[in-house]
């Protein structure tokens, strides 16, 4: 098949960067974990990103011959020309009443369009006025059938089998019942959406990673931090044996480490479940560096390590021994193997954007190779990242 391709000059610098994070989102190993940072780095807010996630994940299943280039790409294809014009038009549209959008875009691939449209226009973010190549597409004529992609929402119903206490502020919860035979997780630090029955359409929902799922006895376990006000840690300083839940999933997980390499694994009390699960499952001879920022001592968790794993806890609220530090700081100045390695990173969003920087400016590591994800938000109630997966 003939391909068309453009100077990337083509494009204006928005137009780059927002090109840049729809192609990662199509991408191999680790790119689809930075798209959602480079659409933030353009003035997204975390929930629009999964806006262009969509979109992407449509259009590829819709048309498997759509011109998305690698990442780092210096050209431009025709599908992405016309991607961008379709998009351009979109954002425009928001704010004018006229409908301008090709009559010839399926209705859904068209709401998706308009949508993401309707999320650069609120960004303020000004596209670059020209028009579909007359050669080409706007977009690929998708099946009114497709739907966009979505998270599994098949719900199951649960029940708390019991309830552990590994710390004075985590609550570790496992959950059973009939509609777990089913259930099946193959990888680790995957994660499920827990919700809460409140009888409404609606019910209070939160993702929490999977500490463990015991295949024998069909038995899945989940750590809750508790945080004053959250509705998840309200219920779970309650929370009994024979209480109902439902839960959607899973989703995500790690996927591995480079081979003949090291991995960074560095998170706070949100990230400290998927760190165990995915510890417990490396292979032996791989040098593993873990960092663990908890309030003090006594947020101290049990960690099941293989002997390469070196593991430093740090102290936020500091210790007899210790002043007070934070995840970020340590980092800074702990040393590490200086070959490439791989990273694994989960934490507060503005910790994980600082930490991120500070490995591809300061470290050395190939962006592709760096997965973080802001696992919460400051200020933020139920925070969704695209790294999270």
């Amino acid at each position: 098949m003939t391909r068309m391709i453009f100077s990337i000059n083509q494009c204006s610098s928005i137009e780059l960067r927002l090109l840049k994070a729809l192609r990662a989102l199509n991408w191999e190993g680790n790119w689809p974990a930075q798209a959602g940072f480079f659409l933030e780095e353009i003035g997204l807010s975390s929930a629009q990103t999964f806006v262009f996630a969509d979109l992407v994940s449509v259009i590829i299943k819709a048309d498997p011959n759509f011109y998305l280039l690698g990442p780092m790409s210096a050209y431009v294809s025709r599908d992405e020309l016309n991607l961008l014009a379709a998009l351009g038009i979109a954002s425009r549209k928001f704010s004018n009443t006229s409908d301008q959008s090709d009559p010839q875009i399926a209705p859904v691939l068209k709401s998706l369009v308009d949508s993401c449209g309707t999320a650069l226009s609120k960004a303020r973010i000004a596209m670059k006025t020209r028009s579909p190549l007359q050669a080409g597409r706007t977009v690929p004529g998708a099946a009114s059938q497709v739907i966009p992609f979505q998270d599994d929402r098949t719900m199951r119903t649960v029940r708390v089998v019991s309830v552990h206490k590994p710390t004075p502020q985590v609550r570790r919860i496992v959950l059973g019942g009939h509609s777990l035979k089913t259930f099946e997780t193959d990888l680790p630090a995957q994660w499920v959406k827990i919700f809460l029955p409140d009888g409404t359409a609606q019910p209070i929902g939160r993702a929490f990673t999977i500490h463990n799922f015991d295949t024998i006895n069909k038995e899945l376990t989940f750590d809750i931090a508790l945080h004053e006000g959250g509705p998840m840690s309200e219920w779970a300083l309650t929370a009994k044996p024979g209480d109902e839940l439902q839960l959607a999933g899973p989703r995500g997980g790690f996927k591995g480490a480079t081979p003949r390499s090291w991995l960074l694994m560095a998170a706070d009390e949100t990230g400290l479940p998927a760190i165990a699960a995915i510890v417990r499952q490396l292979p032996a001879d791989l040098e593993v560096h873990v960092f663990a920022e908890v309030a003090d001592e006594t947020e101290r968790q049990f960690l099941e390590i293989q002997p390469k794993v070196r593991v430093r806890w740090i102290y936020r609220n500091g210790s007899a021994t210790q002043e007070p530090e934070t995840l970020s700081e340590v980092l800074r100045y702990s040393p590490l193997p200086t070959t490439g390695g791989d990273a694994w990173i989960a934490a507060e969003a503005s910790v994980i954007r600082s930490i991120r920087t500070q490995l591809l400016r300061d470290r050395g590591f190939e962006l592709g190779k760096v997965h973080a994800a802001g696992y919460w938000k400051r200020g933020e109630q139920d925070h969704r990242d695209l790294a999270a997966g």
